[in-house]
């Protein structure tokens, strides 16, 4: 179970996928977008496809490297004219280049550790009874 990533785009009449494919991360499959998807993105023509987890803030799991190069393809692309980006559980919103900068810089900050690793308590911050009675006489 988790949250898989969802990438749509809007393409121009003159769109040809062999050129972006070229240029796509492995693991990217362009589509036409399947009639069960019109509700969610009903501005995209294309899908996207791929089995990676989703990436973002706050859901620090999927490949961000590999996803936002598969976003910045798309932004390479003349005959992309717009982009969605989100989980199949929350669904797609419009994606700018500089969200996928600033994603990209909470991955290096961050990368999967969140995820990897739930906050821990600062045991060295905590009031132990040797302490307290040594502050309180």
């Amino acid at each position: 179970m988790g949250r898989d990533t969802t990438i749509y785009f809007r393409a121009k009449p003159d769109f040809r996928d062999d050129a972006l494919e070229t240029y796509l991360p492995s693991g990217f499959t362009v589509r036409p977008i399947p009639d069960y998807c019109q509700d969610e993105c009903p501005e995209a023509t294309h899908e996207l496809d791929t089995p990676h987890r989703y990436y973002g803030e706050g859901y620090e799991r999927g490949p961000w490297p590999h996803i936002g190069a598969a976003l910045m393809v798309l932004f390479a692309t003349e005959s992309v004219e717009r982009v969605w980006y989100g989980s199949d559980c929350s669904g797609p919103g419009e994606i700018k280049p500089e969200d996928v900068l600033k994603v990209s810089a909470h991955y290096m900050a961050n990368g999967h550790r969140p995820y990897r690793r739930p906050a821990q308590v600062n045991i060295a911050a905590q009031p132990t009874a040797r302490t307290e009675h040594r502050h309180n006489p």
